[in-house]
């Protein structure tokens, strides 16, 4: 899985989610091209986010920025995965951990990395 966060138009893979008997559950697996990043902020632990005083950016502020494998990547799909639950739209926002990079650079690099071991 990705530790860095792909840029914009590179290709990735998304294994999908799986039940405990291996079947798969909200998006299945898929190919696809990152139209769109979303960073993610860090909070505090000591944040009441039930607290209905709590206004983000007033009161409360970022402690820092999230590790890219947690931030989220818009992926419009090449082809339809089964299951899917977002209607006609093919594009959907995994996290970054849940990736796999297909560009092909990525594809050089593992080559080149699996050539160095041997």
């Amino acid at each position: 899985m990705m530790n860095h966060c792909p840029k914009i138009g590179g290709r990735v893979r998304y294994p999908g989610c799986f039940d405990e008997c291996g079947r798969p559950y909200h998006v299945g697996p898929c190919v696809g091209t990152v139209t769109a990043v979303y960073e993610r902020d860090t909070w505090g632990d000591n944040v009441d986010w039930d607290d209905p005083d709590v206004e983000p950016g007033v009161n409360v502020f970022p402690t820092g920025r999230a590790p890219e494998n947690q931030w989220h990547v818009a992926v419009k799909c090449d082809e339809r995965p089964v299951p899917w639950p977002y209607g006609d739209d093919l594009v959907f926002a995994p996290s970054v951990g849940d990736l796999i990079d297909i560009s092909p650079s990525a594809r050089i690099k593992r080559s080149r990395a699996l050539k160095h071991r041997a």
